[in-house]
């Protein structure tokens, strides 16, 4: 477990803002059926969760192959989800695809 108070408490504010958002976004998923924010709801809870598993456990979780598998999640679904709204949804493509 972590030592430093601050540590704990800035991981505890963003594992909270993170679990709340990636609720959000699964409840927009529910209602929209919008894969995007699927995938940037599984970013956001793994996010989350990576957060707790380091207040948990301390840094040295990180050295775990596991977590370094799944840690990939975070920015592998973040860019696959503005990816799809770049070209399968076809909106915001000149701001965000370079176009």
């Amino acid at each position: 477990m972590l030592d430093n108070m601050v540590h704990v408490a800035i991981l505890l504010v963003v594992g909270v803002v993170a679990l709340i958002v990636g609720l959000m976004f699964i409840q927009n998923y529910l209602v929209n059926k919008n894969l995007t924010h699927l995938l940037w709801a599984i970013s956001f809870l793994v996010l989350f969760v990576a957060g707790l598993l380091i207040i948990w456990d301390g840094f040295t979780v990180l050295d775990e192959p596991l977590i370094q598998i799944v840690a990939v999640l975070i920015p592998a679904c973040l860019a696959i989800g503005l990816l799809h709204v770049i070209w399968a949804e076809q909106r915001y493509w000149l701001y965000y695809g370079g176009g």
